[in-house]
């Protein structure tokens, strides 16, 4: 559960800066080398894994303080954290609200930063008046869109 939780927020998280990256690529085009540097992307790198796992630290931390006194079996088909609270014999409302703001922050704070890079990029294409550029920014932007939608 915790490498699953952490690499799906890792994921989330690299999904939002790409968004940025591509955002930077197709709007800001002569700033892009400047602006996106070895440096900021390491520092994109780390600091996804840094909150990705941060964050499943919490939720593996709070969710395991509970007490499990009953049966032991998970009815679900995946083994994952409200799965598990469930199983507890103490009062969880406390635990499932800390995995419910935590959740919520890290999905709404990347799709924050995708919807807003992308709202920028189509406003972008739509200024386009040759229809090469708007065919190079849509093939930027092709690959990463579709991983979006996947996730």
């Amino acid at each position: 559960m915790f490498f699953f939780g952490g690499f799906a927020t890792v994921e989330i998280y690299l999904l939002a800066s790409m968004a940025f990256d591509r955002y930077l690529a197709v709007c800001r085009p002569l700033h892009f080398t400047t602006t996106m540097t070895t440096c900021v992307y390491a520092c994109f790198i780390t600091g996804s894994y840094i909150c990705g796992f941060l964050n499943i630290s919490i939720q593996t931390g709070d969710t395991f303080s509970l007490s499990f006194c009953g049966s032991n079996v998970v009815h679900h088909f995946f083994c994952d954290f409200p799965g598990v609270m469930v199983l507890s014999c103490w009062d969880r409302r406390v635990s499932e609200m800390v995995l419910v703001s935590v959740v919520s922050f890290n999905i709404f704070f990347a799709l924050l930063v995708i919807l807003t890079s992308y709202t920028f990029i189509f406003i972008t294409i739509l200024k386009m008046r040759s229809s090469a550029g708007y065919q190079k920014a849509l093939s930027t932007c092709a690959s990463h869109f579709v991983a979006v939608s996947i996730f």
